[in-house]
């Protein structure tokens, strides 16, 4: 009887340990970064589930976490990581979620460029380009410099257009193609995968970039003693990947070039 005792405290142990184990982190669909599968309807990463999904696995299952993802909308992803009621978001830059815990190594770097409609002749040319345009742009993304302070000191001059909730940087692209908006600026590695999905008739030009650029981090929880170990661990692990080799077999799988 005392056996059998034994080894059920153990099996509990186990379980305990297992369930310890599991980290939970919040994505929406910002392919190439991290990739929704568009035909689940419960919300699953797709085959090709993006760089920094593939990044976060390395990183954490070769240390005996088990992962888990939940589907939200992204700032509904921030205030749930900051919360405490998940533990880790993709991703963000510092000003995005100023309170979570960064690594210290990013997972990806974000170029910013201006797009418009392919018959459009509007071209960026410095901020006060912008002036006269209707912009659609991402609630609660930062961008890069100079539009992030101009937006901020020019609220009330500027005809923008903010969209949340399922994939906004597709629909703004589309409202550009269809010319209910005049412009975006977006994280080049991402419009251009759309756009490129939007097949010849897309209708929508790259024109022009920021000189700035962002670096997007995945997130952790302040609201957990563990968010420091999680980040060290991401950290530790992106050195691991560029020594061995395996971030570049990564991001080629994206057509993105190692940043560093």
């Amino acid at each position: 009887m005392k056996r059998v005792l034994i080894v059920m405290q153990l099996c509990l142990f186990s379980a305990v340990n297992v369930m310890a184990q599991t980290l939970t982190f919040s994505v929406d669909d910002y392919c190439p970064y991290y990739c929704k599968d568009q035909h689940s309807a419960q919300g699953q990463l797709a085959k090709k589930p993006g760089f920094v999904v593939e990044i976060l696995e390395y990183a954490f299952r070769n240390k005996g976490y088990e992962i888990e993802y939940v589907f939200r909308p992204w700032a509904r992803g921030i205030r749930e990581v900051t919360e405490g009621t998940v533990n880790g978001l993709l991703i963000a830059s510092v000003d995005d979620a100023p309170r979570h815990v960064f690594p210290q190594n990013e997972q990806g770097r974000s170029m910013g460029c201006y797009y418009t409609s392919a018959n459009n002749t509007w071209r960026f040319n410095g901020v006060s380009s912008l002036k006269g345009m209707e912009l659609g742009l991402v609630k609660g993304y930062a961008y890069s410099e100079p539009l992030n302070s101009f937006l901020k000191h020019n609220a009330k001059n500027l005809q923008v257009l903010y969209l949340t909730g399922e994939n906004p940087m597709a629909r703004i692209l589309n409202m550009i193609k269809l010319g209910r908006l005049d412009a975006t600026m977006a994280d080049a590695n991402i419009a251009d995968f759309l756009i490129h999905k939007m097949g010849k008739n897309s209708n929508v030009k790259k024109v022009g970039c920021s000189k700035d650029f962002l670096n997007f981090y995945v997130t952790f929880s302040p609201m957990s003693a563990k968010s420091k170990i999680y980040a060290k661990v991401l950290s530790d692990a992106m050195d691991e990947l560029r020594m061995n080799g395996q971030l570049d077999t990564i991001l080629n799988k994206y057509g993105v070039d190692d940043w560093n």
